[in-house]
């Protein structure tokens, strides 16, 4: 029985790492079914709950150590790993269950992570470790040009998609009763709107968000709903644009499994997403989207799926967001359709990380 670690965000209340840990799992118990996995988490009791997984505490250092160095296999992510914009510690103590991984020669793959940003002079640390993994798979372009950049040599890198393309989400009809439970009238389409607080966004940022969900309402007919991704966190945000909102706001339960998560998502008719996962979800839903960019792996989605209606968290405008709305609903069919086309391929680019990384291990 193979022996595989996974470490990233896990066992934080994030739907974005859920998805993908959820993801994993599934993928690896069609390609590998009798594959032991064991999670680095920051709950692990609640991740085997809710997994069925075996889980260790991530922050007890001789735990984490033991079970990479009796690993057959350690995957790194996915998620933005490799990233020093939130915090140093952070990207110091990825690097250095990567070293462990090295230490003990256990074969280890980056794991369909997003790349950077790094803004603090880490970029010699991140190579010399990088350049010692087996496999490195990508979840967008952005990331290769990223990790070209660094002066990563690794031969072994391919651009893969981020591995809750892969997820198929709950019936229809789960998702139409949730937006009902929130209280918006069967018929009334909906706008989706995960936000997260930012401290580089716009001043004034809840404010706009509050007139463009007015906007959307008045103009559209779409009644606004929040969708936390993180709890407690996007709750509050969305209680804060809510209170400034002239119409009706509405937001979706914490802590809803993914699939569950994904059917809502797929009966929005459109979706203003700052949290990556919403975007994804909304891509693999094939429901138009806006980005809200603030972190290069906003765009570096919104560039993989081919959508180009986004705008900078930073500097964000009233006009220009309800511009986007307009633009959006006024394109809605070709952008279906688009998404449509492209949703095989990325399901299949995500697949390929598991594919991937079972080749590694038996080899």
């Amino acid at each position: 029985m193979a022996r595989i670690v996974i470490c990233g965000y896990y066992g934080f209340n994030n739907s974005g790492d859920d998805a993908l840990l959820l993801a994993i799992s599934r993928d690896f118990e069609k390609l590998l079914p009798d594959a032991e996995l064991t999670v680095l988490s920051g709950t692990p009791r609640e991740t085997e709950r809710v997994y069925g997984l075996r889980a260790v505490d991530r922050f007890s250092p001789l735990s984490v150590i033991r079970e990479i160095a009796h690993a057959d296999l350690f995957l790194f992510g996915g998620g933005s790993l490799i990233q020093d914009y939130t915090s140093r510690k952070s990207l110091a103590y990825y690097l250095l269950l990567l070293r462990i991984a090295r230490l003990f020669h256990v074969p280890t793959m980056v794991y369909s992570n997003g790349i950077g940003p790094l803004i603090r002079k880490n970029d010699r640390a991140v190579r010399r470790v990088l350049d010692h993994v087996d496999v490195i798979t990508l979840r967008d372009r952005q990331s290769l040009r990223t990790i070209e950049a660094l002066g990563v040599k690794n031969p072994h890198i391919e651009v893969t998609a981020d591995p809750a393309f892969s997820l198929v989400p709950s019936a229809k009809s789960i998702g139409d009763a949730l937006l009902r439970e929130a209280g918006i009238p069967e018929g009334t389409p909906a706008l989706g709107v995960a936000i997260r607080e930012w401290s580089d966004a716009a001043p004034g940022f809840v404010d706009i968000l509050a007139r463009a969900c007015d906007y959307a309402k008045k103009k559209h007919g779409l009644a606004p709903v929040f969708i936390p991704m993180q709890q407690k966190i996007d709750e509050r945000i969305a209680r804060d644009t809510i209170a400034k909102m002239e119409t009706t706001g509405h937001i979706l339960p914490t802590g809803l499994p993914v699939p569950v998560l994904l059917s809502a998502i797929g009966s929005l008719q459109l979706c203003i997403g700052m949290r990556l996962h919403t975007i994804i979800y909304s891509a693999a839903c094939c429901v138009p989207m806006i980005g809200i960019i603030y972190d290069p792996k906003v765009s570096g989605i919104m560039e993989q799926i081919g959508q180009n209606r986004s705008l900078l968290a930073e500097n964000l405008e009233y006009e220009d967001l309800c511009a986007r709305i307009d633009e959006t609903m006024a394109h809605r069919d070709e952008i279906i359709a688009s998404l449509s086309a492209q949703k095989p391929n990325l399901t299949s680019l995500a697949r390929r990380n598991t594919e991937l990384a079972v080749a590694l291990l038996k080899k």
